[in-house]
């Protein structure tokens, strides 16, 4: 079936050895010089000129040549018609089909049900009566600003502006929108992550010693680097007794087990004290490894009290469990090991989410000034005419 601009015949005419668009629409009358020097460049540019005035966009007014008439308004028009021809939907019956569809094939629940609160405590509100051709770079504005004076956090409002753009992004895949309107997301400040140093780490780990499914949990977060959700989903059958490491390639999220964060699974050597917390709890028998029941997963609600309680038992600050997988990456960059192998190690999958840990490798900054300071040599040994220094030279088997 042929579309509206299909079955609208073309106008382009040539004029002094150039090609151009001249039609009409809405009564008034438009004429453009095609950029493209051919009868089929002129058309195809035409057919451009005609979806952009249908979804109430402006278009190029700056030709000389062009007729004097008043620029069309700048604001989308409130019944804009996409390129086939069908009705614009508004946000809101968009953006159901949007998680029935889209969200349901790509995200994994945990994503599904963020992107939904989004949806019903701030851009259903917001958007949810406007057409989405309505939806303007002024407006999403004016929500981030409205997000901002409710006090939410710079990063809050990026993810909800993150999912309004992965809308408004597919809504111009299906052809529902010949573009999205801008979206610019805010900076954000660098937080120090949260760890616990290897003396407080040490004294919580001899606490829950005598509670061995708390022990391994623990171990787990600080020895091996798992998320909450990738220790709940350890079972005996991703446990290699005999080569002493796991697997890491489930995760337990909204009481439904998926695959890791990244769909990639890691393979993760244990330590000696992890290794024996291990087997104590591999007696119990349970689907489970760290499981208070033979065939069920340890709660979320049980865990999240759980930790602060022991940490407090132990006298350390009070953390949470991703603060143990920060703790393992942590240690693991005081003691020098390179960023490239924390990352395979944490399943990190952007080096820069690494990097957050380098600053902690200790002596490495003073390292790096303290080579300036033989700056001065290194132009005595190369340039014979400069000025002799009063600082020795450094010995040649001297290390930089």
């Amino acid at each position: 079936m042929q579309t509206l601009e299909q079955r609208q015949p073309m106008s382009a005419r040539r004029y002094k050895n150039s090609w151009w668009c001249d039609f009409r629409f809405e009564g008034e009358r438009y004429r453009r010089k095609s950029p493209v020097n051919s009868r089929r460049g002129a058309e195809k540019y035409e057919r451009e000129l005609i979806r952009k005035l249908r979804a109430g966009l402006p278009i190029d007014q700056s030709d000389e040549t062009a007729r004097d008439k008043p620029a069309r308004p700048t604001q989308p028009a409130k019944h804009s018609i996409p390129p086939d021809g069908k009705e614009v939907p508004t946000f809101a019956a968009f953006a159901q089909e949007f998680m029935n569809t889209y969200a349901k094939a790509n995200n994994k629940l945990s994503e599904q049900l963020a992107k939904q609160s989004h949806l019903t405590c701030h851009l259903l509100p917001a958007f949810g009566t406007l057409q989405l051709s309505q939806i303007d770079t002024r407006q999403v504005e004016t929500f981030k600003a409205a997000l901002l004076d409710g006090k939410r956090s710079r990063k809050r409002v990026n993810n909800i502006l993150a999912t309004l753009g992965t809308i408004l992004r597919y809504a111009v895949e299906i052809d529902l929108l010949i573009k999205p309107p801008k979206i610019k997301l805010l900076k954000t400040e660098d937080k120090q992550v949260r760890f616990l140093d290897f003396s407080p780490y040490e004294t919580l780990i001899r606490s829950a010693e005598h509670e061995p499914l708390w022990h391994a949990a623990i171990l787990l977060g600080g020895d091996a680097g798992l998320r909450l959700g990738e220790i709940r989903a350890l079972k005996a059958t991703h446990w290699n007794r005999k080569q002493e490491r796991i697997t890491v390639e489930r995760s337990l999220s909204c009481g439904v087990e998926t695959s890791t964060k990244g769909w990639k699974r890691r393979t993760i050597p244990l330590t000696r004290r992890l290794q024996a917390a291990l087997e104590a709890l591999a007696t119990m028998g349970h689907a489970y490894l760290v499981s208070r029941h033979k065939s069920e997963p340890l709660t979320m609600e049980t865990t999240r009290w759980h930790l602060p309680k022991l940490c407090r038992k132990a006298g350390v600050e009070p953390i949470g469990w991703h603060a143990l997988r920060h703790t393992f990456c942590s240690h693991l960059a005081m003691m020098g090991v390179p960023a490239r192998t924390i990352q395979e190690l944490a399943g990190h999958a952007d080096l820069t989410t690494t990097l957050k840990y380098m600053h902690l490798v200790p002596g490495e900054t003073d390292r790096a000034i303290g080579l300036l300071d033989q700056r001065r040599g290194q132009i005595e040994k190369f340039d014979p005419d400069s000025e002799p220094s009063d600082e020795p030279l450094p010995e040649p088997n001297d290390d930089p």
